[in-house]
């Protein structure tokens, strides 16, 4: 999902009233951890990894971005690693065998997976 993208199409809607900001939040961080069954991302509660991404409602672009508590964005400029694959389970080995940094998901915990119900 093109988060950047979406910011910069989708926060602009927020200025003409097509949805508010608790609308955008939800469907730019909560809505795309829930599909993909990531239940560390996309909240600031107990056990969330701290991604933050401030954004300027002037120019509808992110200025600033942490991953984990750490920055990897200031005023346009990528700070520190690479971002990090989402990988199932199934998935984990070879995206590791690539020498890319990686997030495990269960996707059966998230909306997107309509799998057998297991008897």
């Amino acid at each position: 999902i093109p988060r950047n993208t979406m910011i910069e199409l989708g926060l602009p809607l927020t200025r003409f009233s097509e949805f508010s900001i608790e609308d955008f939040v939800w469907k730019t961080s909560c809505a795309p951890a829930k599909l993909f069954g990531l239940e560390n991302k996309g909240h600031l509660g107990e056990g969330a990894d701290a991604d933050i991404t401030v954004m300027d409602s002037e120019i509808y672009r992110p200025v600033m971005s942490f991953v984990c508590g750490e920055p990897v964005l200031s005023q346009g400029q990528v700070l520190g690693s690479p971002g990090k694959f989402i990988a199932s389970m199934q998935g984990r080995e070879y995206v590791a065998s690539l020498g890319i940094g990686y997030t495990e998901t269960d996707v059966t915990k998230g909306s997107l997976y309509c799998g057998r119900k297991k008897s």
